[in-house]
């Protein structure tokens, strides 16, 4: 008895570690009733295994926060709620309340997901090109407005895709989940006071739907309404570019190259109501969400737009949490890469950055294996004439420091 026990738990836990592996969310992700689960005051579930995605998963994903309402409780109220919240996930967090600082920002292909905080007035051309150029890329944009005329900067996004935000709706109230509500983007928009079933919602059965809402005017299917405010009104838009397992494998839009878009119409819930049903585990998962780590192989790219690096092997090997959404370097244990992209030359091209991890060596690598011995001549110490190329990127870690690697180590 005892043994089948024991037997039935490793497994069954085994299965759910390599669902996250695998995956990158939760073995409950897009389920907002999690049985078996503890529940806070609200009812919802408790704790980071019944959020979307564990603790630490987005380790390498860096978030900008771009905050332009700089009134009431802002911007020392998310500096205080979201950004430790998100750090907690693993990402790396950037605020700015600069529309300059925040385009320059957005042009670095280190970031993966942006939020938007409206104020009014009209933003920067700079900055709304940056914004849509982001998009572009495959890149998640997080949208916040709230009453008019706090709608500035979210409107001129969203005024691409033929949509716009405003009203002033009093709210204040919970919106509960129907679990009679169709998943499907096709089937409408969930009944006044509800939301549907999405993985922006795993954990959750009761939000918040905030103080004072907006709302989205638009004919284009391109966003579809996953939460209905008690006035009837949509008050959480969704652009989905990415099929999946999770979503039927249906998108809200033909262009599966731009990145997904949340459309929130209340942002005062992000320093006066964190703690009100379901707003911190909401947005949080809005944001994993908004990252499409559902993507399973890197984009194509022309030869125009082509990476520089493509031929080199990334560094961070299969833990690379971005080979599945468009690494632009080598994975040689990947399924999309079991060899390196050809080339016209069948030369050496200098020492392998693998070393003797590479699992390549012994069929085909085209570089340097100091310790192989395909490669003795280096085995000891790299040949005279061959000069520095600066400091290893390794460092101490580098295997090969000792047997032949052409790199500078200080700490040696």
């Amino acid at each position: 008895f005892f043994f089948f026990f024991f037997f039935f738990f490793f497994f069954s836990s085994f299965a759910n570690i390599l669902q996250v592996f695998m995956s990158g969310y939760n073995p409950c992700a897009g389920e907002s009733v999690i049985q078996g689960s503890r529940s806070d005051k609200h009812g919802n579930a408790f704790g980071a295994n019944t959020d979307l995605a564990p603790d630490n998963s987005f380790c390498g994903h860096c978030v900008v926060i771009g905050c332009f309402y700089t009134g009431e409780g802002m911007p020392a109220g998310v500096q205080s709620t979201s950004v430790p919240a998100l750090q907690a996930k693993g990402f790396t967090v950037r605020f700015t309340v600069s529309e300059q600082e925040c385009a320059q920002l957005l042009s670095s292909n280190d970031v993966s997901c942006a939020w938007i905080i409206s104020n009014s007035g009209t933003p920067d051309g700079t900055l709304l090109s940056a914004v849509n150029a982001f998009h572009q890329r495959g890149k998640g944009l997080f949208v916040f407005g709230d009453n008019v005329p706090y709608v500035a900067h979210a409107n001129a996004f969203l005024a691409s895709y033929q949509c716009s935000l405003t009203g002033n709706y009093y709210g204040g109230q919970m919106m509960v989940f129907d679990e009679t509500a169709s998943p499907s983007y096709t089937a409408g928009s969930p009944p006044t006071g509800s939301f549907k079933k999405h993985l922006i919602f795993t954990g959750i059965k009761n939000l918040f739907e905030g103080i004072t809402i907006c709302h989205p005017v638009t004919q284009n299917a391109a966003f579809q309404n996953i939460a209905t405010a008690t006035d009837g009104s949509c008050c959480i838009s969704v652009l989905d570019s990415i099929p999946s397992e999770y979503n039927g494998f249906e998108t809200t839009i033909n262009n599966t190259s731009v990145g997904r878009v949340c459309i929130d119409c209340g942002f005062t819930k992000l320093f006066c109501n964190w703690d009100d049903a379901g707003t911190a585990k909401y947005i949080v998962n809005a944001t994993c969400w908004l990252i499409g780590i559902e993507r399973r192989a890197p984009r194509a790219q022309n030869s125009s737009s082509a990476s520089p690096h493509g031929n080199e092997p990334c560094r961070w090997g299969t833990r690379c949490r971005e080979q599945r959404s468009g690494c632009k370097y080598w994975h040689p244990s990947s399924s999309s890469a079991s060899s390196p992209p050809s080339s016209s030359s069948s030369s050496s091209k200098g020492p392998c950055k693998w070393g003797s991890r590479c699992r390549d060596q012994s069929s085909g690598c085209k570089y340097d294996h100091p310790n192989s011995s395909s490669s003795s001549s280096f085995r000891h110490a790299p040949p005279p004439s061959s000069p520095s190329r600066g400091p290893c990127r390794y460092g101490a870690r580098c295997r090969d420091q000792g047997a032949g690697c052409k790199y500078d180590h200080p700490s040696q």
